[in-house]
């Protein structure tokens, strides 16, 4: 049999079929190679824009925080230019920038608004369970905001305050689950701990924490999160409470405070005499020295009820004649200055001594209404930097005005219409908005001026990326601080880009 041997043109037929087999495998491999560097381009570039709306995120808190730190930054009148937290450039080109926006701002409002908000509007729960309101007060601030029944109202004020005793509502106790804290909170997850509240009871329907009413927040069982679907966000009780918020215990002019109740009775009133005339120091002078001789050295002293008769009880009648006009009814009922600790700048505009003469000394009543405005900015109780938990009349939501003792819906729709204008807690006497002897009660817990900040800052590449985090400042020292900053990307942007992009202008 004969062996038949390949032809050479096989030979090279199947040299080539292997060579388009190497080829065609080489360019897959090559393709796949160019693919993958695209893409792993394209990773690299999207990580870098993210990188960048982060950085240009975190530069609207620092941003914030230069503007907060101006002694003079007025935060009234930064809300009145909103266009000043809005596409604020980072680079040059304004390709990469960041706007701020108010995640507080009113629930039932279906846009987003730029600027700052006053974490001082909430009431301070910590605050709140140290204060000297009677507990029925402390609770009835609480039940008048959306969330809160009698029952969390004190089983959260015993959770927080330090005693042992349990409120009429609430409990000491660890029974049912329920723990004992007795110290003040970090922050308003802390009450989580508590079996009565839950995320939905703390957070509401806003699942992105924007404070806006979005579609998925408004369609029932639909989509997450679950809501009512009735049109209206609710926003869960960190709407109106929180762990933050205080204010520099400083004079308009970035001073400390005159302490009217110092030790150094004679300093505080040389110092009170310098800020609003010889008259007033003298005055000073002789409520202090009638403090030493009622109620102990300078502040601390019990407070000692008037004999009738006496000059005391004189210069008391004297001074509501001078306020409220003869033979009328005096409406503070004993609560005005009788000797030991000044409790409340209020007590100064109604009480009156006599001089070693016996002729009535003129009170901070005979000053003029923008002095007795700059009383409560210039005048401290104590010799504290800071007050803590103050509530901002000037901030407030309705319904945390609601829960002020002594208001009714009057009454705080009233102070409610005239926010903006409200420098004192005695404005609100002047415009008849309260009477005297409310206005000293809730003294010790409204203020009129806030320095803590809780704001959005999306921070955005023009095409790409947006990145969000949430910041809460005091400014009520200096240099202001942080007390929270947590980036919400995770939660979604949650604001329109239309409103967090304007549209960018470059020079040709």
């Amino acid at each position: 049999m004969r062996r038949t041997t390949p032809s050479p043109d096989g030979r090279r037929g199947f040299v080539l079929l292997v060579v388009l087999v190497v080829v065609a495998l080489l360019a897959l491999a090559c393709y796949e190679f160019a693919d993958r560097t695209v893409n792993d381009r394209l990773a690299v570039a999207r990580k870098t824009q993210l990188a960048q709306a982060r950085a240009a995120a975190l530069s609207g808190v620092d941003y914030v925080l230069a503007m907060a730190s101006d002694p003079e930054f007025d935060p009234l009148l930064a809300m009145a230019e909103p266009e000043q937290f809005v596409g604020v450039p980072v680079t040059e080109d304004g390709r990469v920038a960041f706007t701020v926006f108010d995640p507080a701002y009113p629930s039932d409002a279906d846009f987003a608004v730029n600027g700052l908000g006053s974490e001082l509007g909430k009431i301070n729960l910590n605050a709140l369970a140290e204060s000297d309101l009677d507990e029925a007060d402390a609770r009835e601030m609480l039940i008048n905001v959306p969330g809160f029944d009698e029952s969390i109202a004190d089983t959260v004020l015993d959770f927080i305050d330090a005693d042992a005793e349990p409120r009429p509502f609430g409990t000491e106790t660890d029974d049912d689950g329920v723990p004992v804290r007795n110290l003040p909170l970090d922050s308003l997850d802390d009450l989580l701990a508590l079996p009565e509240i839950d995320a939905t009871l703390l957070y509401g329907e806003d699942a992105n924490r924007n404070g806006v009413l979005d579609p998925s927040e408004n369609d029932g069982d639909a989509s997450a999160p679950p809501d009512n679907a009735d049109g209206y966000l609710d926003p869960g009780l960190q709407r109106w409470v929180t762990v933050y918020g205080r204010e520099a215990s400083v004079t308009p002019d970035g001073w400390p405070r005159i302490n009217v109740n110092a030790d150094d009775v004679d300093t505080m009133a040389a110092d009170v005499s310098q800020e609003f005339g010889e008259a007033m120091g003298q005055y000073m002078l002789a409520v202090r020295n009638m403090g030493q001789q009622q109620g102990g050295s300078g502040g601390g002293g019990q407070q000692q009820q008037q004999q009738p008769g006496s000059p005391e009880e004189l210069g008391r009648q004297i001074a509501t004649d001078i306020l409220f006009g003869p033979e009328q009814t005096d409406p503070l009922e004993g609560s005005y200055y009788t000797g030991g600790e000044i409790r409340s700048l209020t007590q100064l505009i109604v009480t009156e001594v006599q001089d070693a003469d016996g002729t009535p000394l003129p009170n901070f009543s005979t000053l003029s209404a923008e002095d007795i405005d700059r009383m409560y900015s210039v005048l401290a109780l104590s010799d504290a930097p800071t007050i803590a938990g103050r509530i901002d009349l000037n901030a407030a939501p309705l319904e945390v005005l609601l829960g002020l003792p002594g208001f009714d819906e009057a009454r705080a729709q009233q102070v409610f219409d005239g926010q903006g204008t409200w420098n004192s807690p005695m404005a609100l006497f002047a415009e008849g908005a309260a009477p005297l002897e409310l206005i000293e009660k809730i003294e010790p817990i409204v203020t009129t001026g806030t320095r803590t900040f809780r704001f959005s800052s999306v921070g955005y590449v023009e095409g790409g990326p947006m990145v969000r985090v949430d910041a809460v400042v005091d400014a009520a020292q200096w240099p202001p601080r942080i007390l929270e900053l947590t980036d919400l990307s995770r939660l979604g942007v949650g604001y329109d880009a239309g409103r967090v992009r304007p549209e960018v202008v470059t020079e040709e």
